[in-house]
């Protein structure tokens, strides 16, 4: 399999092209030719604008937790005395 030419890939042998990766290789062209692992554009922008935003809302909610918790830890202190 790994040594014998691919039909599909105009005859590559993957064990002569890559060598020790030939495993990998193989599972990562095959695993993209019969699933289209590709993004439209569209959706790899959305994905790119989510990645690049995570922290921006991470630091919201951070601040946004903290401002509730202390004023959580004031109203338990008041009411406890």
């Amino acid at each position: 399999m790994m040594n014998e030419p691919e039909k599909s890939y105009h005859g590559l042998v993957f064990t002569e092209r890559y060598g020790a990766a030939a495993y990998i290789a193989r599972c990562r062209a095959v695993s993209l030719r019969n699933t289209g692992s590709i993004l439209a554009p569209l959706n790899a922008f959305l994905l790119l604008q989510g990645i690049e935003t995570v922290a921006v809302a991470d630091r919201a909610a951070r601040r946004e937790w903290r401002q509730g918790s202390r004023g959580f830890c004031a109203t338990t202190a008041a009411s406890d005395g």
